[in-house]
């Protein structure tokens, strides 16, 4: 059924309006959005038909039912023609192995031939049992579907962002690592270098290492000259940069 068609079929029924400026109620064509029309007028009145047992509201009864799905199409489809040897029913009751007591005040609604599929589908009591489970298994959860797709959209978006996370991480902590390292060669005191020149690799944060650069950096004096050590400097970009380089990149 396309929503044209629902649309047409929903328009059929008329439902109340709100009261007008005199107070009249006036009738209007049924939409999607509205209830569907109870088949009894009252309380009463389901009673009266159904021995005395007031049916449920079918609306939610595939999620509240344990088995759901398959309890549904097993009680439509579950009436024998006579009960069985021994079966013990009640008067009023119909014998049904699915129901817990096996005595239910539903009769059996559902027959071959009851209806006609415009296509040509043989209507069975299985095909007819089948649809009404399909249709209140919709009805329970109308939005499921558009559910799933968003689902799939934000597992799809997420996996992206976490991907970009670890390259961003990975990225920032190798210049990071490398931003740390200070090397400090010493000179001998000949002037050239010793073979006991050492290298020392301190790990100390940018702004330690600025404020510390010329007060621990050894000299050598030889022959009047003097040797300062050698230094490495890197551009460095934390992990805050990068995010926001990648937020202002994407938002663009």
């Amino acid at each position: 059924m396309t929503v044209d068609e629902a649309k047409t079929l929903a328009e059929e029924n008329e439902y109340d309006t709100d009261p007008n400026d005199e107070g009249e109620i006036e009738k209007r064509p049924g939409k999607l959005s509205d209830y569907l029309p109870a088949p009894y007028k009252n309380d009463e009145a389901a009673r009266a038909a159904n021995n005395g047992a007031l049916p449920p509201d079918l609306s939610l009864m595939v999620k509240a039912r344990h088995g759901g799905c398959n309890y549904v199409f097993s009680l439509l489809t579950g009436y024998p023609e006579e009960p069985p040897a021994g079966a013990v029913v009640q008067e009023g009751l119909n014998f049904n192995p699915y129901f817990p007591g096996t005595g239910i005040a539903m009769a059996r609604v559902l027959y071959d031939g009851l209806v006609e599929y415009e296509d040509g589908t043989a209507a069975t009591t299985s095909q007819m049992a089948k649809d009404v489970v399909e249709f209140l298994n919709w009805s329970a959860e109308p939005e499921a579907d558009q559910r799933k797709q968003m689902g799939w959209k934000v597992v799809a978006v997420g996996g992206i962002l976490w991907g970009l996370s670890v390259w961003v991480k990975r990225f920032a902590s190798n210049l990071d690592s490398r931003n740390r390292i200070t090397t400090d060669m010493s000179i001998g005191t000949s002037g050239r270098r010793s073979k006991r020149a050492r290298s020392s690799t301190t790990l100390l944060p940018l702004d330690q290492r600025t404020r510390r650069r010329h007060r621990r950096m050894p000299q050598t004096r030889a022959k009047g000259m003097t040797w300062d050590g050698c230094q490495l400097q890197h551009v460095y970009i934390s992990v805050e940069d990068s995010l926001a380089w990648f937020s202002f990149f994407f938002a663009s």
